[in-house]
């Protein structure tokens, strides 16, 4: 078989969930926001604000995965009966 359709085991890294991630892949896990609605959220506290690590800001999945699940639990103030 030529080298580009020979079959390959899936990256084993590729199946893990990081832990902490960077802000492009933090804007992802909410719903793939832009970085300036990433950094809105932040400031009017929706969102975690990341933790700086050796220089490098990095977010806690389980963090924005909660503040995420706060969001959608909540009551919906722009809910209108009419739009089921």
């Amino acid at each position: 078989m030529p080298p580009a359709i020979q079959q390959h085991a899936p990256d084993k890294r590729s199946l893990i969930r990081p832990r902490a991630v960077r802000k492009d892949a933090a804007c992802w896990i909410c719903g793939d926001i832009s970085p300036g609605t990433f950094d809105r959220w932040v400031a009017d506290g929706i969102l975690p604000p990341g933790r700086k690590v050796d220089g490098i800001r990095v977010w806690d999945v389980h963090k924005l995965d909660a503040a995420m699940d706060r969001l959608f639990d909540g009551d919906d103030p722009d809910a209108n009966e009419w739009d089921d």
